[in-house]
């Protein structure tokens, strides 16, 4: 037997559910930031190595690209976790959240 949520608790889910999907498109923003300085700090190690700007800069480069990185892998995979979670979010509150409607009883 499929268990029923009440009115009130169909649209605090879906009230939570709204919270954290506009909370995954803000990381969206982070994981654009953290790629781009990445890439940033792969040009400075680049140039710091290959260019002759010095031993320092290709360090830093390298430094910057590794933490970016990593922050980067650490905010995707929260974002896929949040994505499942929403998803099971909206399943509680009885919503097909691929097509956004009710699931028939």
């Amino acid at each position: 037997m499929k268990k029923q949520t009440s009115s009130k608790q169909t649209n605090a889910l879906i009230l939570e559910a709204k919270l954290q999907t506009d909370a995954l498109q803000r990381l969206g923003v982070w994981l654009r930031a953290a790629a781009s300085l990445a890439v940033i700090g792969l040009l400075i190690a680049w140039w710091g190595f290959q260019m002759g700007a010095g031993l320092a800069a290709g360090i830093l480069g390298v430094i910057l690209t590794v933490v970016a990185g990593a922050a980067a892998f650490i905010i995707r995979q929260g974002r896929e976790n949040g994505k499942k979670n929403v998803q099971r979010i909206l399943k509680a509150a009885g919503i097909d959240y691929k097509n956004g409607v009710a699931i028939d009883a």
